[in-house]
C-alpha cells in the first residue's frame, strides 16, 4: 500500500503500460455497469422496462415510445420516471444513471 502521492514509477516511465492498464479497467467497469443494468432491468415491471428500452436503447423520444406500445404519452412518461427512480436506487448504477442522464 502506497502512502505517497506520488505516481507508480511503471505509469510515469511507461504510457504504453499506462494506456493498457487504463483500457482495461474501463473494460472492467464497463462489463460490470452492464451486468447491473441487465439484474435491474429484469427487476423492473414489464411496462416500465418497455419503455426505458424504447427511449434509450432504441433512441425514441417519449411520444415514439408510447405510440409504438400503445399508450398515451403522458403514461410513457410516468413509467420511464418510475423506472429512472428504481435504477437510481441502485446503490451501483446511482451516480452511473444520473452521468448518463437516464
Amino acid at each position: 500500500m502506497r502512502h505517497d502521492d506520488t505516481e507508480p514509477t511503471w505509469i510515469a516511465t511507461d504510457p504504453e503500460a499506462f494506456e493498457a492498464f487504463y483500457r482495461r479497467h474501463i473494460e472492467m467497469v464497463t462489463r460490470f455497469v452492464a451486468r447491473r443494468v441487465r439484474s435491474v432491468m429484469a427487476g423492473l415491471p414489464k411496462s416500465e422496462r418497455a419503455v426505458v428500452e424504447l427511449v434509450v436503447i432504441d433512441e425514441l423520444s417519449v411520444g415514439e415510445a408510447a405510440a409504438v406500445l400503445g399508450i398515451r404519452q403522458g403514461t410513457a412518461r410516468v413509467r420511464l420516471h418510475r423506472a429512472r427512480r428504481s435504477l437510481r436506487g441502485d446503490p451501483d448504477l446511482g451516480l452511473a444513471v444520473a452521468v448518463e442522464g437516464l
